[in-house]
Protein backbone atom coordinates (compact mmCIF):
# COMPACT_ATOMS: atom_id res chain seq x y z
CA UNK A 1 0.00 0.00 0.00
CA UNK A 2 1.26 3.46 -0.91
CA UNK A 3 2.26 5.87 1.85
CA UNK A 4 2.33 8.75 -0.65
CA UNK A 5 -0.90 9.24 -2.60
CA UNK A 6 0.27 12.19 -4.69
CA UNK A 7 2.74 15.03 -4.59
CA UNK A 8 2.17 18.64 -5.59
CA UNK A 9 5.08 21.00 -5.91
CA UNK A 10 7.40 22.96 -8.19
CA UNK A 11 8.81 21.14 -11.20
CA UNK A 12 12.53 21.76 -10.79
CA UNK A 13 13.98 19.59 -13.52
CA UNK A 14 12.96 17.19 -16.26
CA UNK A 15 15.44 14.97 -18.06
CA UNK A 16 14.61 11.84 -20.04
CA UNK A 17 12.06 9.91 -18.00
CA UNK A 18 13.07 11.46 -14.68
CA UNK A 19 11.66 14.55 -12.96
CA UNK A 20 12.58 16.38 -9.78
CA UNK A 21 9.74 18.01 -7.87
CA UNK A 22 10.37 20.33 -4.92
CA UNK A 23 7.91 19.80 -2.08
CA UNK A 24 8.42 21.75 1.14
CA UNK A 25 12.07 22.42 0.39
CA UNK A 26 12.78 18.76 -0.44
CA UNK A 27 13.58 17.63 -3.98
CA UNK A 28 11.92 14.32 -4.90
CA UNK A 29 13.04 12.35 -7.96
CA UNK A 30 10.37 10.36 -9.79
CA UNK A 31 10.40 8.23 -12.91
CA UNK A 32 7.55 8.94 -15.34
CA UNK A 33 6.41 7.47 -18.68
CA UNK A 34 8.22 9.37 -21.43
CA UNK A 35 4.94 9.89 -23.35
CA UNK A 36 3.73 12.14 -20.51
CA UNK A 37 6.66 14.54 -20.91
CA UNK A 38 4.81 16.74 -23.41
CA UNK A 39 1.98 17.23 -20.89
CA UNK A 40 4.23 18.46 -18.09
CA UNK A 41 4.14 22.16 -17.22
CA UNK A 42 7.24 24.31 -17.80
CA UNK A 43 10.05 24.00 -15.27
CA UNK A 44 9.31 26.26 -12.32
CA UNK A 45 5.54 25.74 -12.49
CA UNK A 46 3.46 23.62 -10.14
CA UNK A 47 2.81 19.99 -11.03
CA UNK A 48 0.73 17.23 -9.44
CA UNK A 49 1.83 13.61 -9.83
CA UNK A 50 0.07 10.51 -8.53
CA UNK A 51 2.69 8.30 -6.94
CA UNK A 52 3.42 4.59 -6.92
CA UNK A 53 6.16 3.49 -4.53
CA UNK A 54 8.23 0.43 -5.39
CA UNK A 55 10.45 -1.10 -2.73
CA UNK A 56 13.59 -2.93 -3.86
CA UNK A 57 15.74 -4.29 -1.02
CA UNK A 58 16.60 -1.16 0.99
CA UNK A 59 15.78 1.32 -1.78
CA UNK A 60 12.48 3.06 -2.52
CA UNK A 61 11.80 4.22 -6.07
CA UNK A 62 9.01 6.66 -6.83
CA UNK A 63 7.03 6.54 -10.07
CA UNK A 64 4.79 9.44 -11.00
CA UNK A 65 1.74 9.75 -13.26
CA UNK A 66 -0.37 12.68 -14.36
CA UNK A 67 -3.60 10.73 -13.75
CA UNK A 68 -4.87 8.19 -11.24
CA UNK A 69 -5.74 5.93 -14.16
CA UNK A 70 -2.11 5.89 -15.25
CA UNK A 71 -0.97 4.86 -11.80
CA UNK A 72 -3.63 2.14 -11.61
CA UNK A 73 -2.61 0.61 -14.93
CA UNK A 74 1.06 0.75 -13.89
CA UNK A 75 0.17 -1.12 -10.69
CA UNK A 76 -1.86 -3.60 -12.73
CA UNK A 77 1.16 -4.35 -14.91
CA UNK A 78 3.37 -4.75 -11.83
CA UNK A 79 1.00 -7.42 -10.51
CA UNK A 80 2.20 -9.73 -13.29
CA UNK A 81 5.05 -11.78 -11.74
CA UNK A 82 7.50 -11.34 -14.63
CA UNK A 83 6.94 -7.59 -15.07
CA UNK A 84 9.18 -5.18 -13.17
CA UNK A 85 8.95 -1.39 -12.88
CA UNK A 86 11.16 -0.67 -15.88
CA UNK A 87 9.21 -3.02 -18.16
CA UNK A 88 5.92 -1.53 -16.98
CA UNK A 89 7.26 1.99 -17.52
CA UNK A 90 8.50 1.00 -20.97
CA UNK A 91 5.00 -0.17 -21.93
CA UNK A 92 3.40 2.98 -20.53
CA UNK A 93 5.86 5.13 -22.46
CA UNK A 94 4.41 3.70 -25.69
CA UNK A 95 0.70 3.58 -24.88
CA UNK A 96 -2.01 5.39 -22.96
CA UNK A 97 -3.74 3.53 -20.11
CA UNK A 98 -6.78 2.98 -22.34
CA UNK A 99 -4.63 1.52 -25.13
CA UNK A 100 -2.98 -0.87 -22.67
CA UNK A 101 -6.34 -2.13 -21.41
CA UNK A 102 -7.53 -2.53 -24.98
CA UNK A 103 -4.40 -4.52 -25.87
CA UNK A 104 -5.04 -6.85 -22.94
CA UNK A 105 -8.67 -7.40 -23.98
CA UNK A 106 -7.86 -8.04 -27.63
CA UNK A 107 -4.93 -10.33 -26.86
CA UNK A 108 -2.51 -8.00 -28.63
CA UNK A 109 0.78 -9.50 -27.46
CA UNK A 110 2.57 -7.67 -30.27
CA UNK A 111 1.74 -4.34 -28.66
CA UNK A 112 3.46 -5.34 -25.43
CA UNK A 113 6.46 -7.02 -27.05
CA UNK A 114 7.02 -3.80 -29.02
CA UNK A 115 8.11 -2.18 -25.76
CA UNK A 116 11.87 -2.34 -25.09
CA UNK A 117 12.72 -5.03 -22.56
CA UNK A 118 9.46 -6.95 -22.99
CA UNK A 119 9.77 -10.28 -24.77
CA UNK A 120 7.07 -12.34 -26.44
CA UNK A 121 6.67 -14.73 -23.48
CA UNK A 122 6.27 -11.84 -21.05
CA UNK A 123 3.78 -10.17 -23.39
CA UNK A 124 1.70 -13.34 -23.53
CA UNK A 125 1.86 -13.68 -19.76
CA UNK A 126 0.58 -10.11 -19.30
CA UNK A 127 -2.50 -10.96 -21.35
CA UNK A 128 -3.00 -14.32 -19.63
CA UNK A 129 -2.72 -12.82 -16.14
CA UNK A 130 -4.77 -9.68 -16.71
CA UNK A 131 -7.48 -10.43 -19.27
CA UNK A 132 -10.12 -11.69 -16.85
CA UNK A 133 -9.38 -8.89 -14.40
CA UNK A 134 -9.60 -6.20 -17.07
CA UNK A 135 -12.94 -7.59 -18.29
CA UNK A 136 -14.39 -6.75 -14.87
CA UNK A 137 -13.16 -3.16 -15.01
CA UNK A 138 -15.05 -0.15 -16.37
CA UNK A 139 -13.08 0.57 -19.53
CA UNK A 140 -12.86 4.22 -20.62
CA UNK A 141 -12.34 3.83 -24.37
CA UNK A 142 -12.49 7.42 -25.58
CA UNK A 143 -12.91 6.49 -29.23
CA UNK A 144 -16.04 4.49 -28.48
CA UNK A 145 -17.15 1.53 -30.51
CA UNK A 146 -16.59 -2.14 -30.02
CA UNK A 147 -13.23 -3.71 -29.43
CA UNK A 148 -12.29 -5.90 -32.39
CA UNK A 149 -10.76 -9.11 -31.11
CA UNK A 150 -8.95 -9.68 -34.43
CA UNK A 151 -7.22 -6.30 -34.32
CA UNK A 152 -4.71 -7.36 -31.68
CA UNK A 153 -3.83 -10.60 -33.46
CA UNK A 154 -3.30 -8.78 -36.76
CA UNK A 155 -1.06 -6.14 -35.20
CA UNK A 156 0.96 -8.83 -33.43
CA UNK A 157 1.45 -10.79 -36.66
CA UNK A 158 2.43 -7.67 -38.60
CA UNK A 159 4.94 -6.54 -35.97
CA UNK A 160 6.52 -9.98 -35.81
CA UNK A 161 6.88 -10.06 -39.61
CA UNK A 162 8.47 -6.60 -39.75
CA UNK A 163 10.86 -7.37 -36.90
CA UNK A 164 11.86 -10.59 -38.69
CA UNK A 165 12.72 -8.41 -41.70
CA UNK A 166 15.13 -6.42 -39.55
CA UNK A 167 13.07 -3.41 -38.50
CA UNK A 168 12.96 -2.21 -34.90
CA UNK A 169 9.77 -2.83 -32.94
CA UNK A 170 9.23 0.86 -32.33
CA UNK A 171 9.53 1.69 -36.05
CA UNK A 172 7.28 -1.25 -36.94
CA UNK A 173 4.63 -0.09 -34.47
CA UNK A 174 4.68 3.46 -35.82
CA UNK A 175 4.33 2.15 -39.38
CA UNK A 176 1.36 -0.02 -38.41
CA UNK A 177 -0.30 2.89 -36.61
CA UNK A 178 0.22 5.06 -39.69
CA UNK A 179 -1.43 2.50 -41.97
CA UNK A 180 -4.24 1.92 -39.47
CA UNK A 181 -5.00 5.65 -39.32
CA UNK A 182 -5.36 5.89 -43.11
CA UNK A 183 -6.84 2.55 -44.13
CA UNK A 184 -9.55 0.17 -42.95
CA UNK A 185 -7.32 -2.76 -42.01
CA UNK A 186 -10.33 -4.98 -41.34
CA UNK A 187 -10.85 -5.17 -45.12
CA UNK A 188 -7.17 -5.94 -45.86
CA UNK A 189 -5.37 -9.27 -45.77
CA UNK A 190 -2.18 -9.72 -43.77
CA UNK A 191 0.19 -9.55 -46.76
CA UNK A 192 -1.33 -6.26 -47.92
CA UNK A 193 -1.01 -4.71 -44.47
CA UNK A 194 2.65 -5.77 -44.27
CA UNK A 195 3.33 -4.29 -47.74
CA UNK A 196 1.69 -1.01 -46.73
CA UNK A 197 3.78 -0.91 -43.56
CA UNK A 198 6.94 -1.56 -45.57
CA UNK A 199 6.05 1.32 -47.87
CA UNK A 200 5.69 3.62 -44.85
CA UNK A 201 9.02 2.42 -43.44
CA UNK A 202 10.85 2.89 -46.73
CA UNK A 203 9.36 6.36 -47.20
CA UNK A 204 10.40 7.28 -43.67
CA UNK A 205 13.91 5.97 -44.29
CA UNK A 206 14.14 7.98 -47.51
CA UNK A 207 13.13 11.19 -45.73
CA UNK A 208 15.81 10.58 -43.11
CA UNK A 209 18.62 10.64 -45.64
Amino acid sequence: MNVIEFIRGRLVEFEGSSVIVEVGGVGLRLEIPSREASSLPPEGDEVTLYVREVFREEKVNLYGFLTREGREVFSLLLSVPSVGPQSALSIMSLYSPEEILRAVLTGDHGAFSAAPGVGKKTAQKIILELKDRVKKMALPFPEGGAVDGNEGEVRGDVLEALVALGFGRGDALRAFSSVQSRRDISSMDLDTIIKECLRVLWESKGKGR
